[in-house]
């Protein structure tokens, strides 16, 4: 019994170890893609509209793209970045701010991806997303509803 509470101990010890490295490794990702997109204007992303959060994206991706070198380098620090991630991504040693930063590059990455693996949507696809992302806003402000209402009472008054 005292053998398995030690072998339970030195796994627990060793998955411990694991997440705080991971946690620097992450930390240390987030500082180098930083001051590889110090001149990206990121800010649309995490305070605009669905279409501007989608805009920054696309600019983004653009950015990421402008050389192979750039490219290369940020598909490189995101990959290890979201492995080190999937470690420690419950641990609380991240601030909001940090975890939609991950979740800006992780998005960036899939849109390069996509792009460089000949699987990115066409311009008609793109078009038909925003107007879907528009519409849940939409719906999310209750502006259907009203309009669902409006269109009920001028059925009940035969017009």
């Amino acid at each position: 019994m005292n053998m398995a509470l030690a072998q339970y101990s030195k796994t627990d010890s060793a998955n411990i170890e694991e997440v705080e490295q991971s946690i620097i490794v992450v930390k240390d990702h987030l500082d180098l893609l930083a001051r590889l997109f110090n001149k990206f204007d990121d800010a649309p992303d995490f305070s605009g509209s669905p279409v501007e959060q989608l805009d920054c994206l696309n600019k983004a991706s653009e950015f990421v793209q402008l050389t192979d070198k750039i490219e290369k380098r940020f598909m490189g620090l995101v990959k290890r970045l979201k492995a080190a991630y999937d470690i420690c991504s419950g641990s609380d040693a991240f601030t909001q701010q940090q975890r939609d930063t991950i979740h800006f590059y992780l998005a960036v990455r899939s849109i390069v991806t996509k792009l460089t693996k000949g699987e990115a949507p066409d311009t008609a696809q793109m078009n038909a997303k925003v107007r879907e992302m528009i519409a849940a806003a939409l719906q999310a402000d209750g502006v259907e509803e009203i309009f669902e209402q409006a269109e009920n009472f001028k059925k009940y008054q035969g017009a």
